[in-house]
């Protein structure tokens, strides 16, 4: 394994990991810039984020104290299974970093396959039978078009999203405004778009199918120019890792917003970017910015992507503690995305889902899709978690949404996304025709 030396003269001193004696990720950040600074003459490498995705599970089983153990084994194998050329580093929580000079991203993927395999061997003696530990692995390449490196980071955990997805079969369905992709901005252009407030919040009415008038709104985020797609932004700034600066001018705009309704009643949805989820900086200043509010905070409502949970799960814990103790409530979008999304409804106190639109087209049909749809409506209501369909484009689905237990219904039948907090929400709405029969 490589020294510090290897790429820069003279580094400056790194703390390393006290259980397993790896640098941590501030030094694979240090040690990334480094590689920056020399241009092109640095040789192009692949930045290989690892997840050891089960093992808070396999800690249940088998205790900290073995789990600790077992952790600083699969350390000493990565350590030897790697090649003299890569840099190890441990991440937070149950993640690993591997930096891999002189490696194509199919070099990489070949090895990296290799090495997982290893691990499950090596650790299976010391877990359960009934377990095998499960190794998520994202790549990014570090090349000229990373912008720093946080930026590859950020495309790494995004990659590793995008695994996880694949192993279930399905992706989440992109919400995208007007169903307009639009153009991909450059990375300049996203920081000029930051810099030069080039962006507006908005805000789309989530209504209750209930008859619950309180006002709840999900704030969005749009461009002032119409030919970059909401969707195709985001994208673009949580792989560049500007996600939490994006993030702070919304929660800034919605304290705003807050502050203008004074004491009235009021729910706000605030999507939270995968790059502030991994951002400990970010969590204290959001902790500090709500507890300003005091009671208020229960008007906020943070929402995490399904993917992002998978990917960043041993860091949305720590989230869901501190949010909750100050009076936040949760929500997790794209919901069902994944073959067994109520799997990791454990890891935070979740108060709303949003489902995924491929769920929710199921009202249009009555086969095994609809019984599905029923059976986890049932099991959402049954663990005390009230459910959002998203992106609903007709009124006529309103009734077959209602019949399947769909709590809150959001889309441009009700109601585009707008500049300001307007809307008439319904103390009573009358739904008809009859629900289908899902048999």
């Amino acid at each position: 394994m490589v020294q510090a030396t290897a790429f820069a003269q003279n580094p400056p001193a790194f703390p390393r990991d006290p259980l397993t004696g790896l640098y941590q990720q501030d030094f694979m950040l240090w040690s990334l810039t480094a590689r920056r600074r020399q241009g092109s003459s640095a040789q192009p490498a692949i930045l290989a984020l690892l997840q050891l995705e089960n093992f808070y599970e396999i800690r249940g089983w088998v205790g900290k104290a073995e789990a600790d153990l077992l952790f600083n084994t699969i350390a000493a194998s990565l350590h030897t299974l790697l090649p003299d050329s890569a840099l190890l580093c441990r991440c937070q929580r149950y993640e690993f970093a591997v930096l891999l000079p002189e490696l194509t991203r199919a070099r990489a993927q070949h090895l990296i396959e290799r090495i997982k395999q290893a691990l499950r061997s090596a650790s299976s003696p010391a877990i359960p039978p009934q377990l095998e530990l499960r190794c998520a692995v994202g790549l990014a390449d570090f090349d000229g078009d990373i912008s720093c490196a946080e930026a590859c980071f950020a495309r790494a955990r995004h990659s590793l999203s995008r695994t996880l997805a694949r192993r279930g079969e399905s992706e989440p369905a992109v919400e995208e405004e007007n169903g307009v992709a639009g153009k991909t901005p450059t990375p300049s252009q996203l920081l000029a778009l930051l810099q030069q407030r080039q962006l507006q919040p908005t805000f789309q009415p989530v209504v209750s199918l209930a008859g619950d008038s309180t006002p709840f709104f999900e704030i969005r985020t749009a461009c002032h120019d119409p030919r970059i797609g909401t969707a195709a932004l985001i994208e673009q700034i949580v792989q560049n890792a500007l996600g939490e600066r994006l993030d702070r001018w919304i929660v800034s705009s919605a304290l705003h917003e807050l502050r203008k309704v004074r004491s009235s009643p009021l729910h706000l949805l605030i999507n939270l970017t995968q790059n502030s989820l991994v951002s400990r900086p970010f969590l204290e200043w959001l902790a500090s910015r709500v507890a300003e509010l005091g009671a208020r905070a229960a008007s906020l409502v943070f929402q995490i992507s399904e993917l992002d949970l998978l990917s960043a799960q041993h860091h949305v814990q720590r989230y869901s503690e501190i949010l909750t103790a100050q009076g936040c409530q949760l929500s997790i979008s794209y919901f069902g995305c994944t073959p067994d999304p109520c799997r990791y409804l454990s890891l935070l106190q979740a108060h709303y889902v949003k489902l995924d639109s491929s769920l929710t087209i199921a009202v249009e049909r009555d086969n095994e899709d609809l019984e599905h749809l029923l059976a986890l409506t049932a099991r959402l209501q049954a663990l005390g978690l009230r459910s959002i369909a998203g992106q609903v484009d007709a009124m006529a689905l309103l009734p077959r949404l209602w019949s399947a237990g769909i709590n809150y219904v959001q889309g441009n039948c009700l109601a585009a996304p707008s500049q300001q907090l307007a809307y008439n929400f319904p103390r009573r709405m009358t739904l008809s025709p009859a629900p289908p029969d899902p048999r």
